[in-house]
């Protein structure tokens, strides 16, 4: 029969510690999904308020500090529930170099409502070199604000908060989950080893508990009768 191993006492292993770090990252990951939401609405506000703007009906222009994508929105009491996909302004933009700018309709139902500004996509252009950009409209009410477009980087910002807050909860889960099962183990060991009767023997043998197996004695032919 072997002999027991020696009982390990102590605090079970891992540590319990690693139960905080695992509460850490769920907690880290929520309180950061807040902060970049937060922050994307933030972002969106200042956002807003530096858009470039002109009264419809009027002639001005506006400075695009880059190139590239750039969206037209109609500001107006209500925009912001509006349904369409832009509106009975006709707009004509004309580059720093005095050419024509290609304006096409918004394809795509994009509001906002932020900083006392409520606005719908109206038109979207690419500008081709920075510089003062003449707009004029043919309508009437409201303004028309230029800037780069806020749909896809709103929802970008609010994405990537909720995929790190997932992520945190997840990463806290699984490391909690692993920690749980070393912890289970180490105490399974601890107690076979506190155990000095205990012999696993064969799997749903006898001798699970209380000894080594027991084997029947061996096989003894009868013995014929003996005479006088």
């Amino acid at each position: 029969m072997p002999t027991s191993p020696a009982v390990r006492t102590g605090p079970l292993r891992p540590s319990g510690w690693w139960y905080g770090l695992a509460a850490a990252l769920g907690v880290g990951g929520i309180v950061a999904m807040i902060a970049l939401i937060v922050g994307s609405v933030q972002h969106l506000h200042d956002k807003v308020a530096d858009f470039e703007r002109v009264d419809v009906g009027e002639t001005g222009t506006v400075s695009l500090d880059g190139t590239g994508g750039f969206t037209i929105y109609h500001e107006y009491d209500g925009a912001y529930s509006s349904t369409g996909f832009g509106g009975d302004v006709a707009v004509e933009m004309t580059g720093p170099d005095g050419t024509n700018v290609s304006i096409e309709p918004y394809v795509a139902n994009v509001t906002y409502s932020t900083g006392g500004h409520e606005g719908v996509a109206l038109y979207s252009f690419r500008a081709e070199q920075p510089g003062q950009y003449t707009l004029q409209s043919d309508g009437s009410g409201g303004t028309l604000a230029v800037g780069r477009g806020v749909g896809k980087d709103l929802f970008g910002r609010i994405a990537a908060g909720i995929l790190v807050g997932i992520l945190g909860l997840v990463l806290g889960a699984v490391l909690a989950i692993v920690v749980g099962v070393q912890r289970g183990r180490d105490r399974r060991r601890r107690f076979i080893s506190a155990t000095p009767n205990y012999w696993p023997g064969p799997p749903g043998g006898p001798g699970a508990w209380g000894g080594p197996p027991q084997y029947p004695p061996p096989y003894q032919p009868p013995q014929p009768p003996g005479f006088g």
